[in-house]
């Protein structure tokens, strides 16, 4: 038995509050974040925040894009009151952002579909899409669809899992985490950063449950390396009557 409508299921959500802070002490912040970086990680912290940059750089927007970036991590620290270190912390989180995305080759995750890159001479770009259409053959998470303000949805079945290959499960969710944030920023025009991730737990069983440590290794990732970027965490289930 399924559900048609939302009001036939139970949702529930966490929301992401709005930092109390003045707009002028977290911009402070984030220009001071700023001035610490060279050109080097000035230019990689841009590409992390925005696809489109990352696709065609423009040398006049880049600074933007990076300080847009610093300001996620500056609002984080601001929401978990830490104010008075929010300058020392967020800037280290950020160095260690900019390092994983490198050991981690998440520029390469994210454009190794692009026409351009799909040549297997490129044994790089060939073995990470091997690595996404294998974890993502059972239709387990995909992107679809936006809501009313140009946020993407990013729809996962965990009743499609049954087996998890350590580096498929973390590259995989980076990877359709990248698309939904481009699709955000492209269909809001740059407008919106977040998406809006549903969990549709209809048809779930514990075999469907993948390790517990690969659950927080990947949950380890999104809070340490993508701050402010979770509009909403919705998990939807249908309710037998009784």
């Amino acid at each position: 038995m399924g559900y048609n409508t939302v009001a036939d299921a139970q949702v529930k959500e966490e929301v992401c509050t709005d930092t109390s802070n003045s707009k002028e002490t977290i911009s402070a912040i984030v220009d001071d974040i700023f001035d610490l970086l060279d050109d080097d990680e000035k230019e990689k912290t841009a590409r992390a925040s925005s696809y489109k940059y990352l696709k065609n750089p423009k040398p006049n927007d880049r600074d933007r894009q990076a300080k847009k970036q610093i300001e996620r991590y500056v609002i984080v620290e601001e929401k978990l009151g830490n104010s008075k270190s929010a300058k020392e912390v967020a800037f280290n989180k950020l160095k260690k952002t900019i390092e994983y995305r490198e050991e981690q080759q998440i520029n390469d995750i994210r454009l190794c579909f692009d026409k351009n890159k799909l040549s297997n001479k490129n044994k790089l770009h060939a073995n990470l899409r091997q690595i996404i259409e294998n974890r993502f053959a059972t239709g387990a998470s995909f992107v679809r669809g936006c809501n009313k303000d140009g946020e993407a949805l990013f729809i996962n079945l965990p009743r499609a899992d049954t087996h998890w290959d350590e580096e498929g499960y973390i590259k995989g969710n980076i990877y359709t985490l990248e698309r939904a944030l481009a699709c955000t920023e492209r269909r809001s025009n740059g407008a919106k950063s977040k998406v809006i991730a549903f969990y549709d737990y209809n048809g779930y069983r514990l075999a469907n449950s993948p390790p517990p440590l690969l659950v927080k290794e990947l949950l380890s990732v999104l809070r340490d390396h993508y701050p402010e970027r979770l509009g909403k965490l919705n998990f939807v289930y249908y309710c037998c009557p009784k």
